[in-house]
């Protein structure tokens, strides 16, 4: 090898050490910045899962997880002071949002957020956004009057109501409101907010309460509640549900035609306990569903006993929850069981409440158009409380209407609310179906509703409900029986 290809041959080596270095350099700047960006992306990814976790993404409202936090503190600090939790809801907002549109129903909840703001973030106050429109407030006041104070709690939702009404004039918001008012010296949070939810879920269900704060009676409520949970399948096991008949009577010559299954529930100690105590609770439970169905087989039980004994035959109305809709099965299931009880479908009433329809009114036509083909006869309840009434009419297949007592019962207008009255029964009439009106009183609302056409009345008038075996058909009712006490 000759001196100068020693050399180049050095150069090239000399030459490929710094290209490795250089290329092993560029590298780990790269993996540095790699690094860098990361540890970027993750201090940006777990900020916005703070954020997150404390706000709204809609309202910018400090979230559930944040009030806990911030409640407590307050409350901890503030022993000198009492102190209120709030919970509320907008009524039927996925209504709002439906004849709207969503960014109408988001930019309602950024108003009400915004007014809570201003009024609720304070050293002594706060408020959250718990999902969609239910909103969490805590609230202090010196003053133990809770009149005063119901009054103060009033106030806001008077302001939001007229906040909202200018923004969409076209629409009624109505809150659904849920109140506790904590005890001196209570600082579980956690604890409290499930006492306010318990008050708001009660709200929820009446439509004539939009407020309900949870106290005693509440809490005893709650209590019995789940008393009458545990004991549900050994009640059913048992036979402990008792079937009452009370009889619809046909105005025109006072003879019953049908009768409505109502129910007893009788404990092994012997007490009875009524319905209005455990139907709101199986509503929410869930144990309605198997309840409507034993109550079906009861009243078929009570049809076949009076063919075997000859008796007059007369249909058996049976109330269904709801809940049923949500069941692509419910009708099936009602043929089902008449069929295995060797029962006529002419002989079963199917009584539904007139608030089916505002939730799923198309589903619930077609639930009764199915019932109806299948023989049964349909009967709408609580007619006139509802938002539905004259659609519900026109679109369904209904062979009975009963009407709510609202419509007789208010003596200090009975002019205008005969007129009312006189024009339903006529529209009734027109339209094939039958009516009847239930909760009649007095012989004086009997007269009256026979001299405006009503066909039946169910009444504690005529008869209290009686036990099934007890019914008789052609004795119970007398031409002109004098009010049963």
């Amino acid at each position: 090898m000759t001196l100068f290809e020693a050399i180049s041959l050095y150069h090239k080596s000399e030459r490929s050490w710094w290209i490795f270095h250089l290329v092993e350099i560029t590298c780990l700047i790269i993996l540095i910045i790699s690094i860098i960006y990361l540890i970027f992306i993750i201090i940006k990814y777990k900020r916005k899962l703070y954020y997150l976790k404390n706000r709204d993404v809609i309202t910018g409202a400090p979230s559930l997880y944040n009030f806990k936090r911030v409640a407590k503190k307050i409350i901890e600090a503030n022993q000198n002071l009492n102190f209120v939790l709030i919970k509320l809801d907008i009524r039927q907002f996925a209504l709002l949002n439906d004849i709207f549109g969503f960014e109408i129903g988001n930019n309602v909840l950024r108003v009400i957020s915004d007014f809570f703001k201003q009024r609720f973030i304070t050293p002594v106050r706060y408020y959250c956004q718990i999902v969609n429109d239910e909103f969490l407030i805590l609230d202090s006041f010196i003053s133990e009057n809770k009149e005063e104070n119901k009054n103060r709690r009033d106030e806001f939702e008077h302001h939001v109501k007229k906040i909202l009404e200018v923004y969409i004039k076209t629409y009624q918001i109505e809150f659904k409101i849920g109140r506790y008012y904590l005890e001196k010296g209570e600082v579980d949070i956690v604890s409290a907010i499930e006492k306010v939810n318990i008050a708001h879920r009660m709200a929820k269900r009446k439509i004539s309460k939009p407020l309900h704060e949870y106290n005693d009676e509440l809490k005893e409520q709650m209590v019995q509640g789940k008393i009458i949970e545990s004991e549900v399948d050994t009640a059913f096991a048992n036979d402990e549900f008792k079937i009452y008949l009370q009889p619809k009577v046909l105005l025109k010559n006072e003879t019953i035609v049908a009768a409505e299954a109502l129910v007893r529930w009788y404990k092994p100690d012997g007490k009875i306990i009524s319905p209005n105590t455990f139907i709101s609770i199986f509503e929410r439970t869930g144990f309605i569903i198997r309840f409507d169905f034993y109550m079906l087989k009861k009243a078929c039980q009570v049809i076949k006993k009076w063919q075997e004994e000859g008796k007059r035959i007369v249909p058996i109305s049976v109330n269904f929850s709801k809940l049923h809709l949500l069941h692509e099965d419910f009708v099936d299931n009602i043929v089902k069981i008449t069929k295995q009880m060797d029962v006529d479908s002419k002989y079963i009433e199917i009584e539904i409440t007139e608030s089916i329809f505002i939730d799923n009114p198309e589903f619930s036509a077609m639930v009764l158009t199915q019932l109806h083909d299948a023989g049964f006869v349909l009967a709408i309840d609580d007619f006139g409380t509802g938002y539905s009434s004259l659609g519900m009419m026109k679109n369904s297949h209904f062979d009975i209407v009963k009407i709510d007592k609202g419509f007789f019962d208010d003596e200090t207008n009975l002019h205008r609310s005969n007129i009312v009255l006189k024009n339903v029964l006529k529209l009734i009439k027109e339209l094939g179906l039958y009516s009847i009106a239930e909760g009649v009183e007095t012989e004086q609302q009997v007269n009256n509703l026979r001299s405006l056409g009503c066909d039946m009345v169910q009444s504690y008038f005529y008869s209290k409900p009686v036990p099934a075996e007890e019914f008789d058909v052609d004795t119970i009712v007398k031409p002109k029986l004098k009010k049963m006490v």
